[in-house]
């Protein structure tokens, strides 16, 4: 009997390691440069697939620039306006116009000194080049929100 209770423990303690993984992953990882790349690309993977291109698949992403306005720094809602490269796969690329829109809120760190913090960023992004229409979306959100 104590057998099945120590299995069950171990079973519960495993869940929450798995969901402490996550989110660490999720709300510190997604945050970080690469983490809003990998978002940014999956807005491009969203504007293709709308597109009407069905031959057309993107290898990936680069040369993603989002220039911060530092005077804008202290706003709930920013909006950047941010670039990329798409590479294809059949070896053409196309230039991607980005806007980042980023809902923020203050946030204290460990020596009380406040700053804004975004818990939500959305990625809105078009490929001129396949055409106006050819327009795709991704977010990320943190889960645990302070």
């Amino acid at each position: 009997n104590t057998l099945m209770t120590d299995r069950k423990l171990i079973i519960i303690l495993y869940g929450l390691l798995i969901l402490m993984l996550y989110i660490i992953y999720n709300d510190l990882l997604l945050f970080t440069k690469d983490g809003m790349e990998d978002t940014a690309e999956k807005a491009v993977r969203d504007a293709i697939s709308k597109s009407g291109y069905e031959d057309l698949e993107l290898r990936r992403i680069s040369e993603y620039h989002c220039p911060r306005d530092w005077n804008q720094d202290d706003k709930e809602v920013l909006t950047l306006h941010c670039s990329a490269s798409a590479l294809f796969t059949d070896g053409t690329s196309a230039e991607v116009s980005i806007e980042q829109k980023e809902f923020r809120k203050p946030h204290a760190d460990r020596s009380g000194r406040e700053y804004m913090r975004p818990y939500k960023i959305i990625f809105s992004v078009t490929i001129q080049e396949l055409g106006p229409d050819c327009q795709g979306e991704a977010s990320i959100s943190r889960i645990i929100n302070i």
